[in-house]
Order: C-alpha cells, then structure tokens, then sequence
C-alpha cells in the first residue's frame, strides 16, 4: 500500500551512465531528493521510457526529463497528456534553448540547468514542485479529513469513533483492525467533526465539496449521501415519487 504522504519523483536521463559534472550534479539531486524522503525513479533505458505510462500510474509528484534523451519531445508530449497538472522539468543548457520547439516549451513548467545551478537549489525546486502537485491534488473533503487524520487528535465525538482503539481488546478485533489498518479506523469520523463540516447543513469543506462536485459533473446542486448508492438512489426515489405513483 502506497504511503499517502510519500511523494515520489520520475527522472528520465541518461547523464549518470556519463563521466563528467553533470552525471556529478544529478548524483547530488538525487542524494538530496532521497535525504527528503523522496523517492526517485531513475529511468534511462528506450524500453523503460515509453512504458511512462505503467510508471506514472505509480503516482508521481513530480517529473524531469533530459533534453538530450531520444524523442524527447515524445516523452513530454506523452506524459502531458497523462496528467495536465503535474510538474515537468526539462533539463537542458541555456545555449539549446532557441532550438527548442515552441510545443515543447509550452508543455514544461520549468528548466533544470544541470550545470548552472548547486544540486542542492535544483533537488529544492523538485521538492517543492512535488509538494505543490501533492497539495493541489487533494480536494476539500478529502484534503480537510487527511489534514485532520494527520494532526493525530483523539476522536470521542461518537461510540466507536476512537481510532479502533476498542478492537485491539479481543483477538478477532486485533484480527479486524489489522485487516483493514489504523489509517481507516482514524479517518472514521462523525460529522461532529468542526474541521470536516457537515452533512447536514452542507458547511465547512463538506459544503465546500459538495458545490465543487456540481462544478465538476455539471449539476445544479450536489449533496453527499452517507451508505452508497443504494441510500442515494433511495433518497432519489422517496423525493420524486408521488403518493400513489406506484401501483
């Protein structure tokens, strides 16, 4: 199971098979990337490249391609396509840069000079893109509930809120909990919950949420439904049907 808070960067080059400063330089972003409990995907074989997409289902924050690797451009067009969001650094020199096409430029976020600036500064910026990417991505609701998972606070708002602290009391508990993992049983909230808003007035980042999803798909008015689909449908069914609709 992947650790929400782990954050991960792809770098497709091949300057480490090479023997000279930059080969140097990207050993130290990597080193520095690692150092902050980032992961690194070093890829640089043809085969390994244009599987992209098999790795960036992975979950990468963040993305970094050499200009100097074949098809280049392919790669970043593709990896755009994927994910419209996430950061792609072009690593490159200045000296190649009115050679660069137009298309590709368009489709970068920002150039990594790998002989001009310190390992430290450019390991930083990838960081930080990568935080950005990882911040953005999550939507109120769910955002506000990892924030709150994160902040570790006890939970007594309803029986059975704690933690799952009350299944580590018997064997089969202890079984049940570890099936399903702390993380759920902590995220398993009431709607008591000042931080989350709530269901019933539609405030907070619940109401927040809710106008967000009527702007994704388009509705008028979105409210969120606690037991699924088959409550939801009920809920439907019991609005809109008449006394007397169905004979």
């Amino acid at each position: 199971m992947r650790d929400i808070d782990k954050l991960s960067v792809l770098i497709i080059s091949d300057v480490m098979s090479k023997c000279n400063s930059s080969a140097t330089a990207m050993e130290g972003i990597m080193e520095d990337l690692n150092d902050s409990d980032i992961d690194v995907i070093y890829e640089h074989e043809p085969e390994g490249i244009f599987g992209c997409t098999r790795i960036m289902s992975a979950g990468m924050d963040a993305v970094v391609v050499d200009w100097s690797m074949p098809d280049a451009d392919k790669i970043i067009s593709d990896i755009r396509g994927m994910d419209g969001n996430i950061t792609i650094f072009l690593m490159t020199v200045p000296e190649a840069l009115s050679d660069l096409p137009l298309d590709t430029i368009s489709k970068v976020d920002e150039f990594l000079w790998i002989e001009g600036d310190s390992p430290s500064f450019m390991a930083g910026r990838i960081a930080a893109a990568c935080r950005r990417y990882r911040r953005d991505l999550l939507p109120p609701m769910f955002g506000s509930l990892v924030n709150f998972s994160e902040d570790y606070e006890y939970s007594w708002h309803t029986p059975g809120h704690t933690a799952g602290a009350a299944f580590l009391k018997a064997p089969v508990g202890r079984l049940f909990y570890d099936f399903f993992g702390e993380q759920l049983f902590r995220s398993d909230l009431s709607i008591s919950v000042g931080e989350i808003g709530s269901l019933l007035d539609h405030s907070g980042p619940i109401g927040e949420a809710e106008r967000y999803a009527s702007k994704v798909f388009g509705s008028d008015m979105t409210m969120f439904v606690t037991n699924g689909t088959s409550t939801s449908n009920r809920v439907v069914h019991m609005s809109v049907t008449p006394p007397g609709g169905i004979e």
